[in-house]
């Protein structure tokens, strides 16, 4: 149970706009970035739930274990489990430097810019 509510708090302390800028439909008013104290609780909530979707540890994310975590933080969160469109959004988004590998700091970067 607590470990459902942690979640559930870390996918509401994520931008709207994050989740939104991947999203198609189009968001109602554009988010504020998120305040320090939060991004430092979305920084450490990531860096404590990078081991379980690093499949190997292999130090980055593959598409497919990016699309794993962001589903699982929309479905804590009471939104849709995301497209295969979306997903490849994501990704895109997401790997700033273009590399087809998600780092633990571009992850951070995208989940806390309120972009």
């Amino acid at each position: 149970m607590r470990k459902h509510m942690l979640a559930s708090a870390i996918a509401l302390m994520i931008p709207a706009a994050a989740m939104a800028a991947i999203d198609p439909a189009p968001s109602p008013a554009p988010a504020s970035p998120v305040p320090a104290d939060n991004r430092a609780a979305v920084a450490a909530k990531i860096k404590a739930d990078w081991p379980k979707y690093d499949v190997g540890a292999k130090g980055h994310l593959t598409r497919p274990e990016l699309a794993k975590w962001l589903t699982d933080l929309r479905l804590a969160a009471g939104q849709p489990a995301p497209d295969a469109e979306w997903q490849k959004g994501a990704f895109v988004r997401t790997d700033s430097n273009s590399d087809a590998k998600i780092s633990l700091e571009e992850l951070t970067a995208f989940l806390t810019s309120g972009a």
